[in-house]
Order: structure tokens, then C-alpha cells, then sequence
């Protein structure tokens, strides 16, 4: 029977049905469904393709679910009613489904020519300008909907995002300000490039806007109704004022009135009211004993007479007991920069400084060199790199200035010769005063018991004092170290001979410091090897050749070296 002509396609046939009722069984979709169909269980199951595949059409069974885009079809308004027409519905054009679960059903696809960030709304008579036009679609379409969406037939799958469910009101996403119910026509006055300035209104027909009035805020003149109190018959609210008069806003600060009306001496365009420009002249102002000449004539009038308190307290009488706000008397206005540091030295402020300016004073480096000669760098330096701000009261400190140079000095040493300098400052080494930090006559053998002899007397400082990192308090420095400096010649110098010397110090073998290759080498008693005969006048380079390392460096090879005849003479090897 296996050998029937007929097996094959016998055997083919029952594959192919056991294939179909598998994939039936497992994935009834030609394709996976977008992530939102999923999430209804009986559209994942094979009898739940007839949901959306109806015998009316594909388009009716997506319209069976969708209610809220039947009722735009049917009502001929929205979106879907603006590019359907009077046509047939027809939904897969635009959301194509069996795509998997990461391709949305709302896509480039659904807004036909446009681009999703590129959709302006032209079925509605809401277009977007202005500001609107650089809003993303989801700053309306998700974060101004009172309530997530849901479909009607299933409640408990929310929308994660719908276009649909928002008026074009204004109050549909932006908060009344004015108070809830007093005005729906908000374009009346403001425009979709922004809230504020009202560009719709001018305040000038009613009310002109000018010097200090510019800048106020709406509620300081005119009277707005809480957001809670019963609804008033006029429509909008700032029909309520506290006055066109400035008695009826201002309360007046004079004892007597030169006129009746406030504009006699002040200006309505003036910035400032208080400023009086018509009256209030320099030259009146120097009638009281008070010139406004250099800094002060640059200074606002509030500076002097500050706006708290009564009249009299800001204009007190200049012929009054006590009274020190005088051309000369400093103190009267301005608070002691100095915290009482010069109070028993001087008891005005022009001793030091001058009227027309506070700096420079009339403290110059002479009068410094009575107390603290400045030479060297310190001459250059400024006042402040000495005399810093305490920060306790950020009053900067003349008085009592410490003179020591680690006052105002790091330790460049970093720690070694606190010794030294807890006794006498960095004076120890260094000259007291400024003019070098060099110092001068430092006897190296007396001072650190280590003679700078041959060689080494010519040598660059630096050559053995090295710089090294120090960890300072809490932060590293780099510092030379003095204290430590090693004394031995590998300290500082290479091994010439890489090792094969070292059983001894440097100077076994060398004579000085003056110069290196002066070698004091007994060949008969400092090797195994006594020099005798022909060897005695032989060169040193026959026995001892110079060979290079595997690191490329080239060395004359000490150790190990043969002593036998037959490793340097070629005439007693054995064949």
C-alpha cells in the first residue's frame, strides 16, 4: 500500500488539514492584532473574526463598536464625516489592522495627506495659530480631558489617548480667570499668540496707561469678584473700579498740598510717583542745606527717604536738635563699612574718603609704610588679597591685620618645616622682607649636613629636589621636597650597569663627584679574577665588552663573565 501512486497525496492531504486546524487552534489572524484589539478577549479567538469581518462589510463591524465615529457619519459633522463625504465608509484605508501589536491604528496613514504633527484641524472652525500652532497634539487631546475615554460596550479598557470629547470654548482648556460663568467670549479681547497683552483691548479709550500705571497688575485698580460669589448681571468684571481720581487709589503723604490736584506737581507719566520732577529740583533741593551733586545726584530719592514710616520721619526737620544728614556728615545715612575699625582714630568718614567718590581714599602706600612696608611683590598686590572679608560679619578686616606670611601664604612646602616656621615664620629661610623669595647665602653642608662637592656643586637644586604629589588637608598639592631627599647615589641616578654591582655603594668604585668616570677599581683585589702578565696591559672593553639588553639598552657587561682562557682565547678550545 506504501508504494501506491496515490499515497503521497493522500499523506500531503492529512498534513495540510492537521496544519490548518493548528494554526486555527493557535493563531486564527493572518497577522497579530494591534496592541488595543488584543486587549478584548473574544477578537483573539477564531469565531471572533465575524466582530469585524461582517457579512455588510468590514466597515460596519468596526462602526458596531465605534459608536462615537458612527454618530459623526451619521450626524455629518467631525473629522470622519469631512473626508468620507456622502461616500461608504471605509476604515482600513486609514487604520490597517493585523499589523502586530507595535503598529498604531492611528498613524501617518490616518491623516490622509497631512502629517500627524502637520494636521491643522480644517473640519473645524477651530484652526490653530499662534500659540497653538507649536503645541503637540497630545497637549489637548490627552492632558485637558476631564475623564479618561472608553468605548461604550467596553468601559474597562480606557483610551490611552482619543482626539475626540473636546469642545472649541476656550474654557474647554484654559481656566477662567475671571471667574467662572462672567464671559465665554474670550477673543474679544485675547488672541491665540498669547494671553497677555490683551491685544483685543484698549485700555487707552477708558484709561490711559502710563509712568507708574503701566506696570501694575489689573487687581490693584480694578475690583475682581470671588470665583465663589453669586453671579452678577453684568457679564465682565472689570467694570468695577476703586476710582478714576488718584485721591480715590492714593493716600497722600503731605502735611499741606502746595495746589489741590496731585498733577500740579507730579507728572501722570512719570515711572515713579513719589519723584515729583515739577518741584523736587536739584536747585530746590540744595535750599535744604543738601546739595545733589556727584554720587548723590545719581541717587534715587527713596535711598534717602525710604518710602516706610511718616512723613516726618522721611523729611525730618534740618533745623532740628541732633539732625546729621548734612553734606559732611556721612554717618547720618550710610552705615559704617568698616564696623568701627578706625572709630577711636577718626570720627568722620572725609578723613579717609572724599565726597565725590568712596574709592580710591586718600589711604595711599605712604600712609601703609608707616604701619607695614609694601615692597617686593607685596607693592603690586591688591588691598584685598590681604585685608579679605571675614565671613561672619562680611565686614573686611583693616585693623589688626595679621603680618606674618603665613597669614595670607600657603605653605609651598606642604608640611615640612612646620618647625621651623611655627617658630619664626617663613622668615626661618626667606628674607623678611618682599623683595625675593629667593634666599639668600643658604649654606647647603651647614643646614642640611649633606656637602655639595664636585659635580653636585654645579647641579640645578631641582635635579635632586623633585616635585611630588602631597595630600594637604583635604585636597593634594604639588610641593618639592626638601625634608626626605634621599642621600644614596640611586636616589637620584640611574644604574648604569643594571644591576650587576650590587653588592656595594657607587663610590666602592668611583673616586668623586667631579667627574664620573674616575674610577678607583683594583682589579686584584675588588674581583676574582688578579690581572698578571699580558692581562695587566690589556684594555679594560677586551674582556669586558658592551652587549644590549633585550630592552635595547647597551651596557658594558661586569658580571658574569667567564674566567677561563677558552672564553676569551679562541686558540686552547677543544675541537
Amino acid at each position: 500500500m506504501i508504494y501506491h501512486p496515490r499515497t503521497p497525496l493522500v499523506l500531503g492531504g492529512i498534513l495540510i488539514v492537521a496544519l490548518g486546524a493548528l494554526l486555527a487552534a493557535y493563531s486564527p489572524h493572518p497577522g497579530a492584532l494591534s496592541v488595543e484589539h488584543a486587549a478584548i478577549e473574544r477578537l483573539g479567538k477564531l469565531e471572533g473574526c465575524e466582530s469585524c469581518h461582517t457579512p455588510r462589510g468590514m466597515a460596519a463591524g468596526c462602526l458596531d463598536c465605534h459608536q462615537e465615529i458612527a454618530a459623526q457619519i451619521s450626524g455629518k459633522r467631525g473629522y470622519h464625516h469631512a473626508i468620507l463625504g456622502e461616500g461608504e465608509p471605509s476604515c482600513s484605508g486609514c487604520h490597517p489592522e493585523h499589523n502586530g501589536a507595535h503598529f498604531p491604528l492611528v498613524s501617518e496613514l490616518s491623516w490622509r495627506a497631512q502629517t500627524f504633527r502637520g494636521f491643522k484641524h480644517p473640519h473645524m472652525d477651530f484652526k490653530l495659530g499662534g500659540a497653538h500652532d507649536t503645541l503637540l497634539c497630545e497637549a489637548c487631546h490627552r492632558e485637558k480631558l476631564e475623564r479618561p475615554f472608553a468605548l461604550e460596550d467596553f468601559p474597562a479598557i480606557l483610551r490611552r489617548r482619543t482626539f475626540l470629547g473636546l469642545g472649541q470654548e476656550c474654557r474647554a482648556c484654559h481656566e477662567d480667570i475671571h471667574s467662572d460663568g462672567l464671559s465665554g467670549d474670550c477673543t474679544s479681547c485675547h488672541g491665540q499668540d498669547a494671553f497677555r497683552p490683551t491685544a483685543g483691548f484698549d485700555h487707552s479709550k477708558r484709561f490711559p496707561l502710563t509712568g507708574g500705571h503701566e506696570r501694575l497688575e489689573c487687581g490693584r485698580c480694578h475690583v475682581l469678584p470671588h470665583p465663589q460669589s453669586p453671579r452678577r448681571p453684568h457679564p465682565f468684571p472689570f467694570d468695577l473700579v476703586r476710582g478714576s481720581g488718584c485721591a480715590e487709589c492714593h493716600d497722600s503723604p503731605h502735611l499741606s498740598l502746595p495746589t489741590a490736584a496731585c498733577e500740579g506737581c507730579h507728572q501722570p507719566e512719570e515711572p515713579k510717583w513719589a519723584a515729583a520732577t515739577r518741584v523736587m529740583t536739584r536747585e530746590a533741593h540744595a535750599s535744604t542745606g543738601f546739595s545733589l551733586a556727584f554720587q548723590h545726584a545719581r541717587v534715587a530719592c527713596e535711598r534717602c527717604h525710604s518710602q516706610g514710616g511718616s512723613f516726618r520721619e522721611r523729611y525730618p526737620d534740618p533745623s532740628a536738635k541732633g539732625y546729621r544728614r548734612r553734606e559732611d556728615t556721612c554717618e547720618g545715612c550710610h552705615v559704617d563699612a568698616h564696623d568701627g575699625q578706625f572709630r577711636e582714630k577718626h570720627e568722620r568718614c572725609l578723613d579717609c574718603h572724599a565726597k565725590d567718590a568712596f574709592q580710591p581714599s586718600a589711604f595711599t602706600h605712604a600712609s601703609h609704610s608707616k604701619l607695614y612696608a609694601l615692597t617686593g611683590g607685596h607693592a603690586a598686590a591688591a588691598c584685598t588679597s590681604c585685608h579679605i572679608t571675614e565671613p561672619s560679619t562680611h565686614v573686611r578686616r583693616f585693623a589688626g591685620t595679621s603680618r606674618q606670611c603665613k597669614a595670607c601664604h600657603e605653605d609651598a612646602h606642604g608640611g615640612q618645616f612646620d618647625a621651623e616656621i611655627q617658630a619664626r615664620d617663613c622668615s626661618t629661610c626667606h628674607q623678611e622682607s618682599a623683595e625675593s623669595f629667593h634666599i639668600p647665602g643658604f649654606d647647603h653642608a651647614k643646614r642640611t649636613t649633606y656637602l655639595l662637592g664636585g659635580a653636585h656643586a654645579e647641579a640645578d637644586c631641582s635635579g635632586c629636589h623633585r616635585n611630588f604629589v602631597l595630600m594637604v588637608a583635604d585636597r593634594t598639592a604639588v610641593v618639592t621636597r626638601y625634608r626626605g631627599t634621599p642621600r644614596d647615589c640611586g636616589g637620584c641616578h640611574h644604574d648604569a650597569h643594571r644591576g650587576q654591582l650590587d653588592t656595594g655603594k657607587c663610590s666602592d668604585c668611583h673616586a668623586s663627584f667631579a667627574t664620573w668616570v674616575d674610577v678607583r677599581f683594583d682589579h686584584d683585589t675588588q674581583s676574582r679574577f688578579p690581572l698578571d702578565g699580558a692581562h695587566e696591559r690589556a684594555a679594560c672593553s677586551r674582556c669586558h665588552a658592551r652587549v644590549t639588553l633585550p630592552d635595547g639598552a647597551e651596557i658594558v657587561q661586569y658580571r658574569p663573565i667567564g674566567r677561563e682562557c677558552t672564553d676569551c682565547h679562541d686558540m686552547f678550545r677543544k675541537e
